[in-house]
């Protein structure tokens, strides 16, 4: 054997499965180089980088196969910047120069319906097509992230805004700071509604005030009667009512404390948004004359409306003779028209051409459980020319 072939032997190889590292990432990226000794003996290196954000794992070793970790932190690189750096390991078998470029994508959340956000525009738009699904994503630390990344002047704002227990009311606050939207009202399409209610009346006297949403978005659940009426209950909250198209509401009719009564119901603290409520009760009975001027052969009509729910004995009594009815009294149910007729005599009519009227009147009484009412009606009798 020849003198030189007894001191040649085969030396360590090195492999590695990287030549470069070319990757991007949102806020951190993790990988692996896997090295080994394609030669003989023991493969023992050392591995080394330029970039303080890139940290290898192990950066010693011995070993014919090992696998070396990386993390690369992008937290603090704005989308679009990279990582440029280079590794290098240095071996018992060779020497290895491995360039790194990590570019830092923006930040994205995919949503379960497969939106994409990566930036607060993605966002309101994402919220305007999905307000209930936007709210739960307002609140994840992704999304805080994205503003971190893209929009770093809204982290205060976000952190003071997210902090409202309401998540509706957050998002909305939020979204309209950063004028990406409008605030939603509520539209009240009737602005005064009115019931008549009758005495003795004991049933809920009920009524709707059409409504509806414009604009989209987070509305304050308020409805906030004026005044504080008692007499005036709204059974639904504001939320249940927009899906309705309609705030229903209810009066009790024992509890009105005078004989006119009104309060409004304003919505989500709006002052345009608003309706008037009113409640008259009704007097026991009403009279009236089908006309106010008779001549001295006309016949008139007392028109008696009668309100108490039950049959009303009504007593009908003229101030003067010429005045002529078929009776003293009368059975009123709900409406009747009493007839009268004007019949002057021959002294009457001649004063009549000398004052030109004569005025009179007939008074309307009735009694209701126990107590009494009248109504006085004037007419005026005269020739008219």
């Amino acid at each position: 054997m020849d003198i030189l072939e007894q001191f040649e032997y085969s030396l360590p190889e090195l492999w590695c499965d990287k030549k470069e590292i070319r990757e991007s990432a949102q806020t951190n990226l993790e990988g692996s180089l896997t090295v080994k000794n394609t030669g003989s003996g023991m493969l023992t290196g050392a591995l080394s980088c330029s970039s303080r954000f890139i940290k290898f794992t192990p950066t010693r070793f011995k070993s014919n196969f090992i696998t070396i970790g990386y993390k690369a932190d992008l937290s603090s690189f704005r989308p679009s910047e990279s990582i440029k750096a280079q590794a290098v390991l240095v071996t018992n078998g060779g020497e290895l120069e491995i360039p790194i470029n990590i570019t830092a994508e923006p930040p994205c959340i995919v949503t379960d319906d497969g939106a994409k956000i990566a930036n607060s525009s993605d966002f309101a738009s994402y919220a305007r097509e999905s307000p209930l699904k936007a709210v739960e994503y307002f609140r994840k630390s992704e999304f805080r992230q994205i503003l971190e990344r893209t929009s770093p002047e809204l982290v205060s704002i976000y952190d003071h805004i997210s902090s409202d227990s309401n998540k509706e009311r957050s998002m909305e606050s939020f979204l309209r700071l950063i004028a990406a939207k409008k605030p939603a009202k509520v539209v009240v399409m009737r602005k005064r509604i009115q019931f008549w209610v009758k005495p003795f009346e004991t049933e809920l006297q009920t009524g709707v005030i059409p409504i509806k949403k414009e604009g989209w978005g987070f509305i304050e659940d308020n409805v906030y009667i004026e005044g504080g009426a008692m007499w005036l209950k709204v059974p639904l909250t504001l939320a249940q009512a927009l899906e309705k198209q309609g705030l229903p509401f209810y009066i009790e009719p024992v509890l009105l404390p005078k004989k006119f009564n009104s309060a409004k119901i304003r919505l989500a603290g709006n002052p345009e948004s608003h309706c008037e409520i009113s409640a008259t009760k009704l007097p026991f009975f009403k009279a009236s004359l089908s006309r106010e001027i008779l001549g001295p052969e006309e016949d008139g009509a007392i028109i008696v409306d009668n309100y108490t729910g039950s049959d009303l004995l009504a007593e009908v009594v003229p101030a003067d003779s010429f005045i002529r009815l078929d009776a003293k009294r009368y059975h009123v149910k709900e409406r009747a028209e009493i007839p009268f007729k004007v019949r002057l005599t021959a002294l009457q009519s001649l004063s009549v051409r000398k004052q030109l009227t004569l005025d009179t009147s007939i008074t309307v009484r009735a009694a209701v459980r126990d107590s009494h009412f009248s109504v006085k009606l004037k007419l005026s009798v005269g020739e008219w020319r």
